[in-house]
């Protein structure tokens, strides 16, 4: 573990202290301040906001578990922290603490800097200061000798930044890259490498926020992470749904939500999970081949086709089914046979019947059988 001073003026202590970061942060860094005020500074700069959170006493005790959670997992990297850090934590890749003003006594310093290089992994403190003749009553208190150095320089930061972005474009999944591609070659339409294009695309999906994943949703029932296919018949005949589950069970596949026709009933539209659609393309193939008078073509749908009347999504068929019942217990009159309540028990036992295919409310009035008391 090394021990560094930095003589810093007050007036660009912020500045040099997000230099530091910038140079010097691999993983996690923990910057402890002497006050709560002074964490609550650093906290709100706009600095270090973006990577960083605040841990001090007047913090609730379930914010500092959700604080050291997050840090601990790597969500942030960077803690402002007084005192309360300092004891009794054992987070571990801490490779950097940063003291931007001279502690008390030894004991704060050492047990602020014993935080980083733990378990034998290596660890800088950096210490600021400004006054030389503190800083050597310090080395005297703590037995240990600092190394001067100068803060970093402009060009040592921006060849760092570059290099951190050049880390973060390849910490990009080559799903998300993909996703990206075709953005990047309609932005950029000169004849680059080919190579230069997933480097563009990782960049574009850093600068919009999609360098995890990219959520998507299907276009029939608006499902996380499902693709919406249609399946027809190479030859346009008439697709059955029964014919489609038996076609999706042979290949593994299950539909999310319920299977839809187009309009001319030559197509079935389905959601599948998004994991799926290369599997199913790939049996849909060589199914084809085996068994040409029973497969489908499959394919990945941009747009919905016209779709055949009333269709209910799935979060909607249990509301659907209450209401059948619902509906003739609120118009009941108040009178009839046996009484109103002798009645009531009556019809609510009655109005459980619908027709089969009955689609709506006016076609089961229409279709129910009058009722004789």
């Amino acid at each position: 573990m090394s021990h560094v001073a930095i003589r810093v003026e007050s007036e660009s202590k912020m500045s040099v202290l997000a230099d530091l970061l910038t140079v010097n942060l691999k993983e996690r860094a923990i910057v402890f301040t002497e006050t709560k005020q002074q964490a609550n500074e650093l906290f709100e700069s706009t600095i270090l906001r973006e990577d960083s959170r605040v841990l001090h006493s007047d913090i609730a005790q379930h914010q500092r578990e959700i604080a050291l959670r997050g840090f601990h997992e790597g969500k942030f990297r960077v803690l402002i922290a007084t005192d309360v850090a300092a004891r009794g934590l054992d987070i571990p890749h801490v490779d950097v603490v940063i003291l931007p003003f001279i502690p008390r006594d030894s004991e704060t310093y050492i047990h602020r800097a014993g935080r980083c290089g733990r378990a034998g992994n290596p660890g800088t403190c950096i210490l600021l200061y400004r006054n030389s003749n503190e800083l050597s009553a310090l080395e005297l208190m703590i037995g240990i000798k600092f190394k001067r150095q100068n803060p970093p320089t402009s060009s040592d930061v921006l060849k760092k930044s570059v290099e951190n972005a050049i880390d973060k474009a390849k910490s990009v999944p080559n799903s998300v890259v993909q996703k990206f591609l075709p953005f990047t070659k309609s932005l950029y339409p000169t004849n680059y490498p080919e190579e230069v294009y997933p480097i563009l695309a990782s960049k574009l999906a850093l600068i919009t926020g999609f360098q995890d994943k990219v959520v998507t949703r299907s276009l029939l029932w608006n499902l996380t992470d499902h693709t919406t296919v249609s399946l027809k018949h190479p030859e346009g005949a008439f697709v059955r749904k029964d014919v489609v589950y038996e076609f999706l069970t042979k290949a593994s596949t299950k539909a999310s939500g319920l299977i839809t026709l187009a309009v001319g009933n030559r197509a079935a539209v389905l959601d599948i999970p998004s994991d799926s659609v290369a599997r199913l393309v790939k049996f849909a193939e060589d199914h084809a081949q085996s068994h040409p008078n029973k497969c489908f073509e499959v394919s990945v749908l941009e747009t919905l086709p016209e779709l055949v009347d009333h269709v209910i999504s799935p979060s909607q068929q249990e509301k659907s089914a209450d209401s059948w019942t619902s509906y003739d217990r609120k118009s009941l009159p108040n009178k009839g046979y046996g009484g109103s309540s002798n009645y009531r028990q009556r019809n609510d036992r009655s109005s459980n019947y619908r027709p089969r295919d009955a689609t709506n409310r006016e076609d089961y009035m229409r279709r129910t059988p009058p009722r004789r008391y």
